[in-house]
């Protein structure tokens, strides 16, 4: 669309940086009181407990200390870490200031927006990457979620990191992408129950490609071929036992923390939280959707629909290119996580967060089609849709911040005891 010099990449990306930071870190320190943030008076809950019993008591194992009572709650239903390192934080500046919690959410979902403008330049252009940069750096489900005191902005990386280097792992074979993958998935494991669908993900995209690699006729296909076909097989299936060496680790220190009573406080919240009917399926789908209008804006939420339909005309023409095929991995990812959780994701619009990568893709890919069509009317759609963007994210992004939640503030006041 543009060529840009390195002096202008660099300086629109300080620019976007910079709009980023001014939206995330806006009110940094007021009260736990908009929507979903008593996730943040629950973190630091968990977090007070570390500070008040101990590593050596709570064997980084989230438990709340109940100032009233004095009694000890365990917690099984996501994995510690995020807490354990917000209790860090809180115990290194000697304080429990709201605004040290969203520093870390904001910190670690830069590094994410890095890894995507750093994606987006290698595979597509440093114009369209900067493009990207100003989506991510405004979206709503950016700018706003993106310092959500939970383990998603840190598990996000973790996500990306794993799905591109699945794909260089299979474009290169070099171990250094399968060690990436490892510390990826090891790091998202300590974070959050996500991570497993990125794996979920990448490896079933292994099987399909072992499948089609074994369907190819022997002939053809020679010594070289069954050596390609055993390389996807190899991956599945490390894919499979890094997955379930993770989970296992997960529940061996819930077993060494909490004992039982921790299994089995697990158990019940996985089942409860994948099981739950309380809704009605299109209640379920319109809330999901009418979420990613809004937190995506309209203009990437078109842009999904555009490129879905546009990817599954050109199935069947021809195998996908790389760069399709991560589209729909990370695609895959955030849906899975939807569809794991259908109920969870209908009560919190925070959900959809993981198709983060995705619906950034398809905008561009998106503005790729509609360059073909129109290519002398391009400048003008690309310069009206982020008009469009923009005003839609501003809209959200004031409405957010200025209706206070009545529900979290009641989850706030109940909370306070276990300050």
């Amino acid at each position: 669309m543009t060529t840009l010099s390195k002096k202008e990449y660099y300086s629109g990306l300080f620019v976007c940086l910079g709009l980023f930071i001014f939206l995330a870190a806006y009110h940094i320190n007021a009260p736990w009181r908009l929507l979903h943030e008593d996730t943040g008076a629950t973190a630091t809950a968990f977090a007070t407990a570390h500070l008040k019993l101990g590593l050596r008591a709570t064997k980084g194992h989230d438990f709340r200390v109940d100032n009233i009572t004095g009694e000890v709650i365990s917690y099984a239903h996501h994995p510690p870490f995020h807490n354990l390192l917000v209790a860090g934080v809180y115990a290194a500046a000697g304080s429990k200031e709201p605004y040290l919690a969203r520093s870390l959410s904001i910190f670690f979902h830069l590094i994410s927006l890095g890894l995507l403008v750093y994606y987006f330049k290698r595979r597509y252009s440093p114009f369209e990457s900067l493009v990207a940069a100003f989506c991510l750096s405004l979206i709503p489900m950016s700018s706003f979620f993106g310092r959500s005191v939970s383990p998603d902005p840190l598990t996000l990386p973790a996500v990306i990191v794993f799905v591109l280097s699945y794909f260089q792992w299979l474009e290169t074979k070099k171990k250094i992408w399968l060690a990436a993958m490892a510390g990826a998935a090891l790091w998202g494991g300590a974070m959050d129950w996500p991570i497993f669908f990125a794996l979920i993900s990448c490896g079933l995209h292994s099987f399909f490609r072992y499948y089609s690699e074994r369907s190819a006729p022997q002939k053809e296909a020679g010594p070289e071929g069954r050596s390609e076909t055993a390389f996807f097989l190899k991956t599945a299936l490390s894919i499979i036992f890094l997955g379930l060496f993770i989970f296992g680790l997960n529940l061996a220190h819930i077993w060494w923390a909490a004992g039982s009573e921790g299994l089995a406080k697990l158990g019940a919240g996985l089942s409860n939280a994948a099981m739950e009917t309380r809704h009605p399926w299109r209640q379920v789908v319109g809330h999901i959707l009418e979420y990613c209008r809004t937190y995506y804006t309209e203009i990437l939420f078109l842009s999904a629909f555009l490129y879905l339909f546009s990817l599954l005309k050109k199935l069947r023409r021809e195998p996908l290119e790389i760069r399709h095929q991560t589209a729909l991995i990370f695609f895959a990812v955030g849906f899975l996580n939807l569809a794991a959780f259908p109920n969870r994701a209908r009560n919190h619009h925070y959900w959809p967060f993981y198709l983060m990568p995705f619906m950034v893709i398809a905008y561009l890919e998106s503005l790729r089609l509609l360059e073909k069509k129109y290519p002398v009317k391009i400048k003008n759609i690309l310069l009206v849709s982020l008009l469009l963007m923009a005003g839609s994210s501003v809209y959200t992004f004031t409405k957010r911040h200025g209706r206070p939640s009545g529900y979290v503030l009641r989850v706030v006041e109940e909370q306070k005891r276990y300050f």
